[in-house]
């Protein structure tokens, strides 16, 4: 591949490039339709390698995906900022209590087949705590959002 040195010294003025240089200049084109190979990006690798995984991610997002679960059991010194819930093949009634029989931290919202029924709202734990859903189906997926 020519240099850009190379190709500006074939086209001075008053010189004619061969056959050969005209060919080797505008082979050393890329042209904007021509796709880039990753390869072929400097540093692109070694930036890439840099970059969190999604298990680490996940791991770390501050996100816990649950299936059909009953209660949740938060951790000391977490705030959960929302509780996200899907629904599964059936409409169902979901609060969110600190007891199996109570919706005193939300009352029961509707959650209809196939759709979803955010909580949003901040609430800190000093202590571990057992929260509980009420209503879900063993299909309701239950996404937790916290710090």
């Amino acid at each position: 591949m020519a240099t850009i040195n190379d190709i500006n010294s074939w086209w001075q003025t008053r010189f004619v490039p061969t056959v050969a240089q005209r060919l080797a200049t505008f082979g050393s084109f890329r042209l904007k339709t021509d796709p880039v190979v990753m390869g072929d990006v400097t540093g692109l690798q070694a930036a890439l390698n840099l970059k969190a995984n999604t298990a680490d991610i996940a791991a770390n997002s501050g996100k816990v995906v649950l299936t059909g679960d009953t209660s949740f059991e938060v951790a000391a010194h977490t705030t959960i900022t929302r509780i996200w819930f899907l629904g599964g093949e059936s409409d169902t009634e979901i609060g969110v209590g600190f007891s199996d029989s109570d919706n005193d931290w939300f009352e029961a919202g509707a959650c209809p087949a196939g759709g979803e029924l955010p909580f949003d709202g901040s609430k800190g734990f000093r202590d571990a705590t057992t929260i509980y859903f009420n209503g879900v189906a063993s299909d309701t997926v239950i996404i937790i959002y916290k710090q």
